[in-house]
């Protein structure tokens, strides 16, 4: 950011990010442009210090990075090596309850939220519903159902709770992991 100062502009010192960081963002980069799928196996780690021109503790350290977040899983061994994950909505949900938690949000700054959200949710999920998807939910409401009259929902508080996970987690796998469906791709 530039700021003056007595008549001169000084500029701030632009941080280069570490060499393992540029090999991890190589590799999310070619995760989010297609080039690698989930299931996908990155080359030998040697042709991945020869292809990136960085120290083979760089490198792993890099692929550390990537595992961390949920984008590759690493196998030790002769079949072993790095294979692309597509990451599951746990860290999402484990990185979402700390910042709650951390900004010591009430439950009452939480229903809010989900009163606001929840009818947007909704009507993305339906615009968004595969067959597949609509059959989740069918099998949702009869979980749901069985949570509220069975056993293992011990109290009305746990039956709502219960009953709200399960929801939230039918609308997310529709509205934010789909791209949006054209009728005829809904129709296929």
């Amino acid at each position: 950011m530039a700021t003056p100062t007595n008549g001169t502009v000084h500029f701030d010192t632009i941080k280069q990010p570490k060499a393992a960081q540029r090999v991890a963002e190589r590799i999310r980069s070619a995760i989010r442009a297609g080039e690698l799928h989930d299931g996908d196996r990155l080359p030998p780690e040697r042709a991945l210090i020869e292809q990136f021109g960085y120290s083979r503790a760089i490198v792993r350290e890099a692929l550390r990075m990537l595992e961390e977040e949920g984008l590759i899983s690493l196998h030790a061994g002769r079949n072993g090596g790095a294979v692309i994950r597509t990451p599951g909505t746990d860290r999402l949900v484990n990185a979402f309850d700390m910042l709650l938690r951390l900004q010591m949000t009430t439950q009452e700054d939480f229903y809010e939220a989900r009163r606001l959200l929840e009818p947007i949710l909704a009507k993305l999920a339906i615009e968004r519903a595969t067959p597949d998807d609509v059959a989740a939910s069918a099998a949702v409401s009869n979980h749901r159902t069985i949570a509220t009259t069975g056993s293992t929902a011990r109290s009305p508080k746990r039956r709502t709770t219960m009953s709200f996970r399960w929801s939230c987690t039918s609308s997310w796998s529709c509205v934010c992991v789909r791209p949006r469906l054209t009728s005829s791709s809904r129709s296929t």
